[in-house]
């Protein structure tokens, strides 16, 4: 989390800085694709920094090298005016006019609508910030071109401009020209940063005694000895609950236990991260014991899946299958279905790696069988339509509907909100189409009459979550 927050702390300063300052008037994000998602969520909430009310919209089109995709444009700008008249119309606000259609979806077009769109917003908003976010960039060269004609209209003015761009934006030298109105933000992890500051941290942990304050047991300062009671101290007014210690898994009390659980799950994750597998896989054993030691069924499974993964990364999928096997009979004895599916999958995992896809075929199938069973109908689904796609690759079409099919099955016998997230109902498609596809017209018509109908019992369970209109949630 540290390595998403600190890029995104600083996206926040500059955002709020671009906020404050309205003679700046393009703001140049370059980030990653790991970042992107955030960066933009970021940007989408700037009209709660700025002091005066503007719409911000958001254009993810590309530039390609044979298309600049303006009628692209055109349309995103259609879309978020539609958004907004919507909204208005929520409000109970006066209607906002129609676009005016442009005799053309090129440029000249967008900045011409883009001005009938400042006029109509005007009694509302102090202007708008046009964010040109694209996919992707084949031209830069034409991209700070046709930025530059669009700054350049005197009719745009109210708008304030900002570029988030996947690595370099080709827009430095522009930026570097009109330093008092534009500014560049490079919003991008530092892995390496990040690393040596998690490793010093768990070498304070591993510093801190039994006993030590909070902040040394987790990586940071904290005093040497407790402070010494207050001489006014009172009384703490409301005790902790008596039933708190009942509510947390057992074992977690044994605060030695815990800061040795803790130092080798962050040992485990550095080592792996840098590629020592060896280290990574001891390291987690270590982990998996103490939880272990303490009866930490729940937790000592959940540690075991990790050490299994990190088996794979080390390219020991027998290790990596003894372990999987393992926690799913330990799961499927405690009823603990999610984890049975988990194991279940992973099993699969290091089938597929050992070469042996029937075998990894029917571990999905097994794994959806424990889901349905065990209470964890959503993921017996996926382990269903994983199992159905490796057997169907394999040219086993019968079996792969049969698995489908109890993907089907699973879902109609589950609550509609426990499963609507699945993929089910593109399980269900998936049927349809191969039953066409091997000419048995009437499975696919009984594929297609299930699907239709769970998509119909989702629809309806979702209109009766809605509040009715007119009443808060």
């Amino acid at each position: 989390m540290a390595a998403v927050a600190s890029p995104l702390g600083k996206l926040h300063d500059e955002l709020l800085a671009f906020a404050n300052q309205p003679e700046q008037k393009l703001l140049v994000i370059e980030t990653e694709e790991d970042l992107r998602k955030d960066v933009l969520e970021q940007v989408e909430a700037l009209d709660l920094l700025v002091q005066a009310p503007v719409v911000v919209s958001i254009f993810e089109s590309p530039w390609m090298a044979n298309d600049a995709f303006w009628d692209a444009r055109h349309d995103e700008l259609e879309d978020e005016w539609e958004a907004l008249q919507g909204a208005f119309a929520r409000e109970k606000l006066p209607a906002l006019p129609p676009l005016p259609q442009a005799p053309r979806k090129d440029i000249v077009g967008f900045a011409s609508r883009l001005q009938a769109a400042l006029a109509a917003l005007a009694p509302h908003f102090e202007g708008m910030v046009v964010v040109l976010a694209p996919l992707e960039v084949e031209t830069p060269t034409q991209l700070t071109q046709e930025l530059m004609a669009l700054m350049g209209q005197a009719s745009l003015k109210a708008i304030r401009w900002m570029v988030v761009s996947l690595g370099p934006s080709g827009l430095k030298p522009l930026v570097e020209a009109q330093p008092k109105q534009a500014a560049l933000a490079q919003i991008t992890n530092d892995a390496a940063a990040e690393n040596a500051q998690m490793k010093a941290a768990v070498a304070a942990m591993a510093a801190a005694p039994v006993g030590a304050h909070p902040a040394q047991l987790a990586g940071g300062v904290g005093p040497s000895v407790p402070p010494p009671r207050r001489k006014n101290a009172v009384a703490a007014v409301n005790p902790p609950a008596p039933d708190l210690a009942a509510s947390l898994p057992a074992g977690a009390g044994d605060a030695a236990a815990m800061h040795k659980l803790r130092l080798a799950v962050m040992g485990a994750a550095l080592a792996a991260g840098d590629g020592d597998y060896p280290q990574a896989l001891q390291k987690q054993r270590e982990a998996r014991e103490t939880t272990a030691a303490l009866d930490m069924g729940p937790e000592t499974a959940a540690l075991d899946l990790i050490l299994g993964s990190y088996g794979l990364m080390a390219k020991q999928p027998k290790l990596a299958l003894d372990v999987f096997v393992d926690v799913e009979t330990r799961a499927k004895a405690a009823g603990w279905g999610a984890v049975a599916v988990q194991s279940a999958m992973a099993r699969a995992g290091a089938l597929m790696q050992l070469e042996r896809r029937p075998e990894a075929a029917a571990a999905y199938v097994e794994g959806g069988r424990s889901g349905a069973k065990l209470g964890a109908p959503a993921l017996g689904i996926e382990s269903f339509g994983l199992g159905g796609q490796l057997l169907a690759d394999l040219g086993d079409h019968r079996r792969a509907l049969a698995s489908w099919s109890e993907a089907l099955l699973t879902a109609e016998q589950a609550k509609p909100e426990d499963v609507t997230g699945s993929s089910v109902l593109e399980i269900g498609d998936k049927g349809v189409a191969l039953a066409r596809r091997i000419g048995s017209a009437g499975e696919a018509g009984s594929f297609a009459q299930r699907t239709q109908a769970l998509r119909q019992a989702f629809e309806a369970a979702a209109a009766e979550a809605q509040p009715a209109e007119g009443q808060t949630a």
